[in-house]
Parts: C-alpha cells; structure tokens; sequence
C-alpha cells in the first residue's frame, strides 16, 4: 500500500522572486475569500530593482475545501535568483480573530539545513499547493485568517493571506491507521540518530524520523549514507512510524 504526500507540489517551471538585500521591499497583501495578492512595485532609490513588479497570490484548488495554490511571479524584465536556507520553502501561520498565532506549518517539523537557489526568468513564476487542513486540524471551528509565505534567506515579505470560515466537521476523519503496513515513495536515507531510529529525507525534501522494529534494526547496519531506498512502515498507536523493512533502489 502506497502513502501518497501532497502537502507541497512545486512546479518547477513557475515563477520565483528574489529578495535583493538592502532593497527595502516591503509587501502589502489585500485579501478577499478564497484569493489574496500583492504586489512589489518599483520604488525610487531602489537600487538594482529593473521596471517591473513582484507577485503573490493565493487561490483556491477548485473542489477542494482548504487547499490552495500560492504562488509568487516574477514580472521584473531580467532574471531574479530566490535563495532558502533549507530544504523548507514555505511557512504558513493560523491567526484567530484576536490576530493570535495558534498554529505554524514549520513548528513541528524539522528541514535539512542546505542552501538552495532557484532562478525566475521574467514571467516565470513558482507554485506550492498547500493543504492548510493539516493546520486547521489543531484550532475549532472558527473564523481565521491562514498566512503564507516564502522562507526566503533574506527577505520574508512575499506572503499571501486569506480569511476563512473554518467547520471542523468538514474534515475528513482520521482513519484508524494503526497495523497496516505502508510503502514510501523513494527516499534518501541520511543516518541512524541512536540505536532505535533514523533519519530520512523524502521525497518533499523534508527531514523525517522513523523508529526502527527489531527487524529493520538488522537491516539498517548494511544501508549507506545518500542512498536512495524505500521503507516499508507501521504507524503505531502514538502515530509514528516505524520503519519494519527496507529496499534499496541505487
């Protein structure tokens, strides 16, 4: 059985945009129900800043009750480089009416630590499909406003937000998962942590923790760092994983 992942889809043809240090660009949202944008235009002064403008939106997946595409544009006239520190492109935060910050995408979860750069010709753009269910899962039923954007080196203002009417019951239930065994896509193996767990990196680009059985503990002595496997996995009744076999596909 196949655990298919579709948190963060990038669409590696689409648009990006940079953050120049010391350009002094800032990044006003306006929002309206299932859509919000902005926009960068040029400023005097700017130093290295060519005609043109940055984008952000964030729109809807049609049929979908919380998905949504944000994506950042490039309308500049030449190229622009986007630097991520790590493996993490993206941050969301859920403010309740009060403008508290109740959840954040990154805070439970852990990135590899690596320096990226991905360039935008003018044009392009850059595209994430976001779950914000995952997020939601942990408030009630309320009214919120989900905040995204780019986790950028040097500048965090490319962000997009949207205010929802959030009905807990239109999740759908979690179903019992305890005992059945799943498959990951390929993934690259990084290490053991101790003597009872690892560390992956899927196919997201995402750093994740699997415990080991006594089987795979057997097992885990003979992979290698960087290679390229699948792990064949239980989730037990705290919710982690736990690794029971693995193949090796390089």
């Amino acid at each position: 059985m196949k655990l298919n992942k579709s948190i963060l889809n990038v669409v590696s043809t689409m648009f990006l945009t940079v953050a120049l240090v010391g350009c002094g660009m800032t990044v006003e949202n306006q929002v309206e129900e299932g859509k919000s944008g902005s926009e960068v235009a040029e400023k005097p002064g700017n130093v290295g800043i060519v005609e043109g403008s940055l984008k952000t939106t964030l729109e809807k997946v049609e049929g979908t009750a919380y998905k949504y595409t944000f994506t950042i544009q490039n309308d500049k006239t030449e190229d622009l480089t986007l630097v991520f520190p790590s493996s993490q492109e993206y941050d969301y935060s859920i403010k309740n009416e009060k403008g508290e910050v109740l959840y954040t995408f990154g805070m439970d979860k852990s990135f590899l630590t690596v320096i990226t750069e991905k360039v935008l010709k003018p044009g392009e753009s850059l595209e994430f499909e976001v779950d914000f269910s995952e997020g939601l899962q942990n408030v009630e039923s309320g009214k919120y406003t989900l905040e995204i954007w780019a986790t950028l080196q040097d500048n965090n203002g490319l962000r997009a937000k949207v205010d929802v009417d959030f009905d807990k019951s239109t999740l759908e239930a979690e179903p019992n998962l305890v005992g059945e065994v799943f498959t990951t896509e390929p993934v690259t193996y990084v290490g053991q942590i101790d003597l009872n767990s690892i560390e992956i990196i899927n196919e997201e680009g995402l750093a994740e923790v699997y415990r080991l059985s006594d089987s795979a503990k057997e097992q885990v002595a003979d992979l290698v760092e960087e290679s390229t496997i699948t792990i064949d996995f239980t989730i037990d009744s705290d919710g982690q994983r736990v690794a029971e076999s693995f193949t090796v596909k390089n």
